[in-house]
């Protein structure tokens, strides 16, 4: 019984089998087979959906779960009870949910904390500035 490799999807490695004329897969105590290539990636979305563990993660400074991977790549996640996906280009914004990180966070926020007081000093020094009278050398030269 000839097996050969056809593709891998999402870690799976799927192959044909010549002897029985089908294709399948497995994954330790779990093998799925099948004629239909599509029929193989839906048993194998079912199996990851239904497997799938739920991670701790932190996104924008703010704790999620993420409790799936969408087909397209996006990842499914829960924040405060409401759902929402991330594409890939979020994933730079994503961190372990670990005691250092949160510390970490702590310490930025702080410092995001003091720049905004500083900025807010900086506006209203800003308004006791004395403007420029434009309309007047305008107006002398005219």
């Amino acid at each position: 019984m000839a097996k050969i490799k056809i593709e891998k999807y999402k870690g799976f490695e799927i192959y044909y089998c010549t002897s029985n004329e089908w294709l399948e897969c497995a994954n330790g105590e779990n093998e799925a087979k099948s004629v239909s290539l599509t029929a193989i990636k839906e048993k194998i979305d079912k199996f990851l959906k239904k497997n799938f563990s739920r991670v701790p993660a932190i996104y924008k400074n703010a704790p999620i779960t993420i409790y799936g991977i969408h087909n397209n790549g996006n990842l499914m996640v829960e924040h405060d009870g409401e759902k929402e996906h991330i594409s890939r280009y979020g994933f730079d914004n994503i961190y372990e949910d670990t005691p250092e990180n949160r510390a970490v966070i702590e310490q930025i926020k702080l410092k995001e904390e003091a720049v905004e007081k500083l900025q807010s000093e900086i506006n209203e020094l800003s308004k006791q500035k004395t403007p420029f009278d434009v309309k007047g050398l305008r107006a002398k030269y005219e």
